[in-house]
C-alpha cells in the first residue's frame, strides 16, 4: 500500500453490506417486539411499568444537558400515570 493512499478494499463512503443487513433484521425484530408491548406492560405491575417506561423515554425526548434553576419539578401520583 502506497503511504496516504488508498489502494483496495471498498472505497470511500461505500455502505458496508453486513451492517446493514444486520440492521435491516433488527428493525424487523423491533417491530415485531412493539406490537406485542401493549399486551405486556398491561401484565407488569405498575412500578416495572413505570421503570420500561422512564428507560423509553430517553429514546424519544432527548436529555438535558443544561440545568437552570428554572426547571419545573413534576411529580406525578402513581394513580395518574396512564399504562
Amino acid at each position: 500500500m502506497a503511504k496516504g493512499y488508498k489502494t483496495g478494499g471498498r472505497e470511500k463512503g461505500t455502505p458496508n453490506k453486513l451492517t446493514h443487513e444486520i440492521r435491516e433484521t433488527l428493525i424487523v425484530i423491533l417491530e415485531q417486539e412493539m406490537k406485542q408491548l401493549p399486551a405486556l406492560m398491561e401484565s407488569m405491575q405498575p412500578e416495572k411499568r413505570a421503570e420500561i417506561v422512564t428507560r423509553l423515554l430517553s429514546f424519544v425526548v432527548p436529555k438535558n444537558t443544561h440545568s437552570d434553576s428554572r426547571d419545573i419539578i413534576v411529580v406525578v401520583d402513581e394513580d395518574d400515570i396512564l399504562l
